[in-house]
């Protein structure tokens, strides 16, 4: 047990509540700020705020707002919005000092709200939200209605300071096996807050062989460079709530980490989660095992016309991951004529065969750009994976008008030079039978 302080309260990690659009389809007709306010104060306090929100939307919108409380969904690990009394809601405290207003195209309207804490409040996190939503007319039968068009919410976390009740267990540590057979490798951390404050855990994941010694460089940090990720460092250990997810009070929650690694071998290897409740209080080490495993499938090898008059000759294939391991196969691409005279021989570039684990790509840029030749083509696209070989082959025609033109020019001077001299034979046999007559 042990007293909150303000200061201290206010120092630690916002918890990773979210901004909560229920309207799927015009949920950006309106916006609440601030999404997230943390409070801390004493039973019998009075406190005061505002939140504002916002019609983004190019028509009058009448505002209106509601309150409720909020409980964790165990089945989806969500915030769950509620119109009941919650264990640990703050509903009933909250006074909101609003009327409905029409708010013209992006006018934003103040919302004054008022938190009266009990005198015999029980020290812990208290939850619940403001909704700021919007409305729009709707014809109805007999006349005219207003249905709710988006909605907003502002969520309310408070803490009641006092002699206050620390119970976090770690339940599980495991490996979503769904996941793993789609080529991801995601860890599951179930915790249980039995206390009576939020508590937010951290720590990290190592892998380990089965030797018992440590892997490195086994979690990529990555930065956005022009809309795409680039790994600019690579550490020893996966964070583990990196994101710093709270577990509220009489809740359970499953926290995921998902591993992302390039540089592993397959095999079997051993994960260890040291996790820690917030307060640097080590849980005991919890382990796994798992099988990181490569599987590499080439198919559907073809060019884009299997009959072809003119250049270049296009390619596709697909290259497909249902391991669990990014791969960074080498390869070849080349055309052979019927007669295995090579045409072509194009080593691939890493970045057209790099795939990430479970991940499935479409093989571009292969081409017969300037070929000369007519008859059938062979066309063998090789992956090399460690020494194990992926092929495939795709037959098509090459057919040059001009050489065509050429070829069948020939034919048919062969063609009407074969006539004229069996013509010919004829002729001189005749004279010679009509001779020795």
């Amino acid at each position: 047990m042990r007293a909150l302080s303000l200061t201290k309260k206010i120092a630690r990690v916002v918890v990773s509540l979210f901004l909560l659009l229920v309207s799927s389809g015009i949920a950006n007709a309106v916006s609440m700020s601030p999404a997230l306010i943390e409070l801390s104060a004493k039973p019998g306090d009075v406190l005061t705020g505002q939140v504002t929100i916002g019609n983004s939307a190019d028509t009058i919108k009448t505002i209106v707002c509601t309150k409720s409380d909020i409980i964790l969904d165990p089945l989806t690990n969500t915030q769950q919005y509620v119109d009941y009394d919650a264990p640990r809601g703050l509903k009933n405290w909250l006074t909101l000092d609003f009327k409905e207003v029409n708010a013209e195209p992006e006018e934003e309207v103040v919302i004054p709200y008022t938190i009266s804490i009990p005198d015999d409040a029980a020290p812990g996190t208290y939850l619940g939200g403001i909704f700021g939503q919007a409305l729009e007319p709707s014809v109805v039968a007999g006349g005219t209605n207003l249905g709710v068009s988006a909605r907003a919410v502002a969520t309310i976390v408070l803490n009641v300071e006092g002699e206050y009740t620390e119970n976090l267990d770690f339940i599980s540590f495991d490996v979503n096996k769904t996941q793993l057979l789609k080529g991801n490798i995601i860890f599951e951390s179930t915790f249980k807050n039995g206390g009576t404050v939020r508590s937010t855990p951290t720590g990290n994941i190592k892998i380990f062989d089965l030797e018992g010694n440590q892997v490195e460089k086994v979690f990529l940090v990555t930065e956005e460079y022009d809309g795409k990720p680039v790994v600019v460092d690579r550490k020893n250990e996966i964070p583990f709530n990196k994101e710093l997810s709270s577990i509220f009070p009489e809740t359970t929650k499953t926290i995921e980490t998902k591993w992302i690694n390039g540089e592993f071998k397959k095999g079997e290897y051993k994960a260890v989660i040291e996790a820690f409740d917030g307060k640097n209080k080590a849980f005991e080490k919890k382990e796994i095992k798992l099988e990181v495993y490569e599987n590499l499938i080439l198919k559907d090898f073809v060019a884009d016309k299997y009959f072809n008059t003119n250049f270049p000759v296009n390619f596709t294939a697909k290259l497909i991951n249902t391991g669990n391991i990014s791969l960074e196969p080498s390869g070849y691409f080349a055309i052979n004529n019927v007669f295995g005279m090579q045409k072509v021989h194009k080593s691939l570039d890493n970045s057209q065969l790099t795939i990430g684990g479970g991940e499935e790509k479409e093989i571009n840029g292969l081409s017969w750009e300037n070929g000369l030749g007519l008859g059938l083509y062979k066309a063998t696209l090789s992956i090399d994976l460690g020494g194990k070989i992926y092929q495939e082959s795709a037959y098509f025609w090459s057919i040059n008008i001009l050489q065509l033109g050429i070829v069948l020019f020939v034919l048919l001077v062969v063609i009407f030079g074969g006539i004229k001299l069996v013509i010919s034979y004829k002729r001189l046999k005749d004279k010679v039978t009509k001779s020795s007559k």
